[in-house]
């Protein structure tokens, strides 16, 4: 299977013109750049020329292009941001969960679908950013921060271990306790004790310096067990102890 690619060079690029000028950054405008730089590569272990199907983020594309075209959501809040960043992690988790793990461990794919795809809808979260001429790191997929990345990897959360994409918007305000609790740590891997997590922080929401109090214990935690194992029953008994101790 042969998929698209940008570089760094390329997203380093791209980032310069829509700082410059955001209209850069618009739906046919990013997809013109992406035919003029981006290359192509065959995933490993792959002798065919297929490529994927990514119709479906096509249509999500455009119902975020709609989205932004109202203007009470072209100049929403943060608040705003956040909730509608959390009630598209499932879209972007479907469009993509069956393409080969090969092609979702290249980075240069996921800077591919933030220019194409998401484009308008990363100026737009990350305006502040934008208008500082501090794009990039939202662009490159080196971390969480990659909005397509995030989007993807929140929704896969979730999903493994629930089989639906509710938790993914259960809190409110919830971009940073997942990017710093859940996704940039081991806690994402370990699915049902995430699921507890977020379970907690939805129905008794942590304090800022609580929650780092309680994630520095799970991952110390980590270091002695196989929470990965643990099912739900034991992972909420377990949280719930951890949770005493910082209350």
């Amino acid at each position: 299977m042969k998929y698209p690619q940008l570089s760094e060079k390329d997203i380093k690029e791209f980032c310069d013109l829509i700082v410059t000028d955001p209209s850069n950054g618009r739906g046919s405008s990013a997809r013109a750049f992406c035919r003029s730089k981006a290359s192509s590569s065959r995933a490993p272990g792959s002798n065919n020329d297929q490529i994927p199907n990514l119709s479906a983020l096509d249509v999500l594309a455009k119902k975020i292009e709609l989205h932004l075209g109202d203007s009470k959501n072209a100049s929403a809040g943060a608040k705003v941001k956040e909730k509608y960043e959390s009630e598209i992690c499932g879209e972007v988790h479907q469009a993509l969960r069956d393409l080969p793990y090969e092609i979702l461990d290249d980075p240069k794919f996921w800077q591919y679908l933030a220019v194409h795809f998401f484009s308008e809808f990363i100026m737009w979260r990350e305006s502040d950013a934008l208008r500082s001429g501090n794009l990039l790191s939202y662009f490159r997929a080196t971390g969480v921060e990659c909005i397509p990345l995030r989007l993807f990897l929140r929704g896969q959360v979730v999903f493994e271990a629930t089989g639906k994409y509710d938790l993914a918007a259960a809190i409110p305000e919830g971009t940073d306790f997942w990017r710093s609790h859940i996704l940039r740590v081991k806690t994402g891997r370990d699915r049902n004790v995430a699921r507890v997590f977020v379970d907690m922080q939805r129905d008794k929401r942590l304090l800022t310096k609580q929650l780092r109090s309680l994630a520095r214990l799970i991952n110390r935690m980590r270091a002695n067990v196989f929470l990965s194992e643990y099912d739900v029953t034991k992972s909420k008994s377990v949280l719930d102890e951890l949770r005493k101790q910082i209350d």
